[in-house]
């Protein structure tokens, strides 16, 4: 139970969790909570800074207010049911859940709709020996709606990703510790815009608007990229230990794309003309090939 001054209500959260032991290495499981949250990460793009509501490129907090629909503390429900198999090294576990929240921003306009997320989790894990790990895999589906949007009708949401993988392998020689990682993710949804050019009564373009694709059809790139770390420990004679440590971000160099922002600057090359340019985007482009050198010393 919470507690919220702004709107001076008491917030009951439910939880529940269930396991039932069918043999000593199988397990089946199942969850249900309700969660509100006061805080509000907007998600929604804005054409005019990076794709994002910050020029920075990041997302924008925003505490809930009472009384303003554009503002509101978001409730999430969220059940799940799963069942874990355990061996002597390797631990299996799937999992199923399905979510939904409420007053959720959706677009720039500060529009609070409802989200749905639905989806598989699976993970095998090795536990013992020099080598430990895990695999992953997820399958989700996730959808937002308004009233108001698309007549109601459910589109993807801006978190939907259908696919992905993740690949962590730790290796112990010793005084090495060295670890690996993969990650693949397919592409999520960007914002895509259909640009109205508006015209004087000569019939020169004067201004234009820019009309949110609400179907959020068009997609980005794959993610990928793989992780590498190797340290190396010391441990010295009054028990203090030197760790040295070198890590590699984004092996391959692979181009990450977080979002397109459409490119203002071709828009405003057609006004006072009579040439509609089609719409161009910009690539928000993550971190790249970085590598890192690092030195700790535990006293």
């Amino acid at each position: 139970m919470h507690y919220y001054n702004q709107t001076g209500e008491l917030y009951i959260e439910p939880r529940f969790t269930a396991q039932y032991k069918l043999t000593n290495r199988l397990n089946l499981k199942t969850a249900y909570g309700r969660n509100n949250q006061f805080i509000t990460q907007l998600f929604y793009p804005s054409p005019f800074h990076n794709g994002t509501i910050s020029a920075m490129g990041e997302n924008f907090w925003m505490l809930s207010r009472p009384g303003d629909a554009s503002a509101p503390v978001i409730s999430a429900d969220h059940v799940s049911a799963g069942t874990t198999l355990r061996s002597k090294q390797v631990v299996y576990d799937a999992e199923i859940y399905y979510k939904v929240s409420r007053g959720v921003i959706i677009d720039e306009d500060l529009n609070a709709g409802n989200t749905t997320m639905y989806g598989l989790d699976i993970m095998v894990q090795k536990t013992s020996g020099i080598h430990k790990g895990w695999i992953a895999y997820s399958l989700a589906h996730a959808t937002q709606t308004h009233p108001y949007i698309l007549n109601g009708d459910r589109a993807p949401s801006w978190q939907d990703q259908r696919h992905e993988v993740k690949v962590v392998d730790m290796l112990m020689l010793g005084n090495w510790n060295l670890s690996s990682t993969l990650i693949f993710g397919s592409g999520k949804p960007y914002p895509k815009y259909t640009v109205r050019y508006l015209r004087d009564d000569n019939g020169w373009i004067n201004d234009y608007q820019l009309l949110l694709d609400y179907t959020n059809q068009s997609r980005l790139p794959a993610y990928f990229r793989i992780d590498l770390a190797a340290s190396y420990s010391i441990r010295l004679k009054n028990s203090r230990e030197i760790e040295m440590g070198l890590s590699i971000h984004n092996v391959t160099d692979h181009r990450n794309i977080k979002t397109r922002s459409i490119d203002i600057s071709t828009l405003e090359e057609a006004r006072f003309s009579n040439t509609e340019l089609p719409a161009t985007y910009t690539d928000v482009v993550l971190l790249g090939f970085a590598p890192t050198l690092s030195v700790s010393v535990s006293l």
